[in-house]
């Protein structure tokens, strides 16, 4: 499936971003709106390309997306690679837990969320819920992980 430039600017650029803060943001890991940025754009170009790698593009966007923040956030491998790790877990989980839902309750199937423009961006944002709720969580609330381990019990 090939993305339309309002898809990847409106969809997947501010997906990328928010999977970017809240994977670093739960390992308790804050950095600038210009660094964010820059992933994002990165990140994209990259998923533009691998986009028709079916079955291995999620494998290989979570390896971008480390060695992104690993290059433009300059921290540890380790955190990096934890980082987009969390970022995807969340992403998938609210694919997961919406999509099936939405396609059931609406009586649609994939290709005809393909077709239209609306009910694709709707049911996009709707399964970025969990994505939304946990950058808030750390945006406002200040959560994440560090915060609910002791220092001794977790090293990052």
């Amino acid at each position: 499936m090939s993305l339309s430039i309002l898809q990847v600017f409106l969809g997947t650029f501010p997906e990328s971003i928010l999977m970017t803060y809240v994977g670093l943001g739960i390992l308790g890991i804050k950095s600038t709106l210009k660094n964010y940025l820059k992933i994002g754009i990165c990140y994209n170009i990259i998923l533009v390309l691998a986009r028709n790698l079916y079955g291995l593009h999620s494998i290989i966007l979570c390896m971008v997306l480390s060695i992104l923040i690993k290059i433009i956030i300059n921290i540890d491998w380790k955190l990096s690679i934890m980082s987009a790790i969390i970022g995807f877990i969340i992403m998938f989980m609210g694919e997961a837990l919406v999509l099936p839902v939405a396609f059931q309750y609406l009586n649609v199937n994939i290709q005809e969320v393909h077709k239209s423009l609306s009910l694709y961006f709707g049911l996009f944002y709707l399964s970025k819920v969990p994505l939304l709720i946990s950058a808030l969580s750390i945006y406002f609330l200040e959560f994440n992980i560090k915060g609910m381990l002791n220092d001794e019990e977790i090293n990052i």
